[in-house]
């Protein structure tokens, strides 16, 4: 048994096959233009050219989509620092519906819901629900940037 899976193994690598999942490649031109984008969109601000060359080359290489950059993003130190860590737990709240959703929060009562999310699970879980969510892909796809609707 263990011989014919380690077979099955080698004839899937061979074949081309790989346990990473491998999502659409797009040109360094492009891959560019939309870390940019996600910089603007996600962080308010231009993205350095470092910065924005290694997360395009996760694009470049297929091994990311825009919505895992929009979340890795959104999880980082900088962006904890300036939209969460200094506000309220409800100003907070609308910086990621703004950010990740492209609007306000349909409500006070909805908005009221996301603040108990954050408050019970932290701030990375509540960007996960978000960019993860059921309205952000039907909305944004795997492979577009949030915009203001």
């Amino acid at each position: 048994m263990k011989k014919i899976s380690l077979i099955l193994l080698l004839a899937c690598l061979f074949a081309g096959f790989s346990s990473k999942a491998q999502f659409a490649k797009y040109s360094l031109a492009d891959a560019t233009e939309v870390v940019k984008d996600i910089y603007l969109q996600i962080l308010e601000r231009e993205g350095e050219p470092l910065g924005v060359g290694g997360w395009a080359n996760y694009l470049v290489n297929g091994t990311k989509t825009v919505q895992d950059l929009v979340y890795e993003i959104g999880v980082s130190y900088e962006y904890g620092g300036k939209f969460i860590d200094k506000e309220t737990p409800a100003e907070a709240i609308r910086l990621m519906h703004v950010h990740f959703l492209g609007r306000e929060p349909e409500s006070i009562s909805a908005s009221d819901r996301w603040v108990a999310t954050l408050k019970s699970v932290g701030s990375r879980e509540t960007i996960k629900k978000m960019v993860y969510s059921s309205e952000y892909k039907h909305n944004f796809g795997t492979s577009s940037v949030p915009y203001h609707r």
